[in-house]
């Protein structure tokens, strides 16, 4: 398999750069409910949320890193058995054709063949 666009393989690096970062921002959100202790609300602010209030981000982070991947446009080849061909008929059409050695004439004759030809072409 290869890419079309391989250059945004390199922004998926930046992936794990952002959940450092989300997680950077919860820990700041976790100092600043702990300053607030004395007043009681730190305890009502860790009952809600838990492990459910990183599930979006979660969610987030892995469908950009889905679409970057898309956006690097994957290809591989895939090997397809042929079942065509090019057919290339050719008539004379010079006073000779009209000679009725064969019935009706020769022409008619050329082109039942060709139809019968091109009947049995898959």
């Amino acid at each position: 398999m290869s890419f079309i666009w391989p250059a945004m393989l390199i922004l998926i690096a930046l992936a794990p750069l952002a959940a450092l970062f989300y997680r950077r921002l919860q820990r700041r959100r976790e100092r600043a409910i702990s300053s607030f202790g004395a007043l009681g609300l730190a305890q009502a602010a860790s009952q809600r949320g838990g492990r459910r209030r990183a599930i979006p981000p979660t969610l987030f982070l892995l469908g950009l890193t889905i679409l970057l991947a898309a956006l690097a446009r994957p290809e591989a080849p895939i090997a397809l058995p042929r079942i065509e061909g090019t057919v290339i008929l050719a008539f004379d059409v010079s006073g000779s054709m009209a000679a009725e050695d064969m019935a009706p004439t020769r022409m008619e004759a050329a082109k039942a063949a060709a139809r019968g030809v091109v009947q049995h072409q898959p």
